[in-house]
């Protein structure tokens, strides 16, 4: 069986659930959710999910995109996170920089098997040069800025698309499909509490949706939607949404089990 990963980050399961009838493309047969971890960042948590890796804090080697560093920034970033939406990001410069394969401390499912692997956190993504003019906490509160910033991501996730679209149309042969979308935890942090943008955004990772499952056909491939986490109000869930194209497939019911997750797909 073949392996098709559609990962849309920060995916929300509650506001899939609440939406469902205008997602049927997100929900597929079969949806629900396993448990994420808090205050994990992304290329921690992606690569978690691809190495199985069962302390995410270690799955990437000499590298921090962390929260402040400062004990008692810290202490306020994690306890008083309404704050975040009102300004607090402005004081609070997170360090990013670029993070692929060689950053991970074990080995990826992607080069276990034949692989097509289109712009993947922790693996060979790419991202907006306004990523790195930025953080995110410099964004968050600038109306102007978060216009700019929300923009490139949709820009960059459409291009995302259609390379994967051109991929699926001339590469037959692969064991393994992977493909991520940013902009659905992106709507998060800078619209958290606006339903219309969310809505409007979780409408367009149905859209890519329809057309990546098309591309790829689901008769000898079993194709996994999913997020790394949850997002509401602005700020990270534990609830990361999960979807197949199959109704006997059990889920897994927390992070540290996705890999093995994908692995007993790939073995039936």
């Amino acid at each position: 069986m073949r392996l098709a990963i559609l990962a849309f980050d920060g995916l929300e399961y509650a506001l899939v659930d609440l939406w469902k009838k205008a997602l049927p493309y997100l929900t597929q047969k079969k949806y629900g959710y396993f448990e994420s971890m808090e205050e994990i960042t992304t290329p921690f948590l992606w690569a978690t999910i691809i190495t199985g890796a069962q302390d995410p804090r270690n799955a990437l080697k000499e590298y921090t995109w962390s929260y402040p560093a400062n004990p008692v920034l810290r202490f306020i970033w994690k306890h008083f996170r309404f704050l975040r939406g009102k300004g607090l990001g402005k004081k609070l410069r997170i360090r990013r920089q670029f993070v692929d394969k060689k950053w991970l401390t074990e080995k990826s499912i992607f080069d276990e098997y034949k692989s097509l692997v289109i712009n993947f956190p922790a693996y060979n993504w790419s991202l907006p040069d306004v990523v790195w003019r930025w953080s995110l906490t410099e964004v968050i509160g600038d109306e102007e800025r978060s216009r700019t910033y929300y923009q490139a991501i949709l820009e960059n996730d459409s291009e995302t698309l259609r390379k994967a679209l051109r991929f699926l149309e001339r590469e037959k042969d692969w064991d393994i499909f992977a493909v991520w979308f940013y902009f659905t935890d992106i709507v998060n942090h800078l619209y958290g509490k606006n339903r219309v943008k969310l809505f409007t955004a979780y409408l367009r990772a149905n859209k890519f949706a329809k057309k990546l499952i098309k591309a790829i056909g689901n008769e000898d491939t079993v194709i996994v939607i999913m997020s790394d986490h949850g997002g509401l109000r602005g700020i990270h869930t534990t609830r990361a949404f999960i979807s197949v194209n199959r109704e006997n497939i059990a889920f897994p019911r927390n992070i540290k089990e996705v890999y093995h997750f994908f692995k007993e797909i790939l073995k039936s």
